[in-house]
């Protein structure tokens, strides 16, 4: 019994925290605006920077926008999302600790690291879709 109830509670405190992750990174914010269903066919990138999860994610570069999704059982309370390509701004120039690649959500302001790969390949498909 002992072990069932430790699990359980592993169980709720693991969704709370969830949650409370998508709320401060600016997940829910940005799945008002932006949340899908749909996965576009484009490039796909694995396991780098972005919102705080950036051990979990998944991006993909398409012609649609930027497509950024968690991987089970951390999608718990935030949605996939799509960014169309017009709400992207890419910023290249500023650098941290964190990384040089930065991106910006332009209805919200929320900006992001990115792996050089996905940075360079969001560039490439804006320049060709956003004239």
């Amino acid at each position: 019994m002992d072990n069932f109830l430790f699990f359980f509670l592993y169980a709720i405190a693991f969704v709370f925290m969830n949650v409370l992750v998508s709320y401060f990174t600016g997940w829910k914010k940005l799945a008002r605006l932006y949340k899908t269903k749909v996965k576009p066919i484009g490039e796909s990138f694995w396991f780098r920077c972005g919102l705080g999860n950036w051990w979990i994610l998944k991006f993909v570069v398409s012609d649609k926008g930027l497509y950024i999704s968690l991987l089970p059982p951390f999608n718990i309370g935030s949605p996939s999302l799509l960014i169309p390509l017009n709400d992207i701004e890419v910023i290249s120039s500023e650098s941290s600790i964190i990384g040089k690649y930065y991106i910006r959500f332009k209805n919200t302001g929320i900006k992001i690291v990115l792996g050089e790969d996905v940075f360079t390949s969001l560039k490439q498909i804006k320049q060709k879709y956003i004239k």
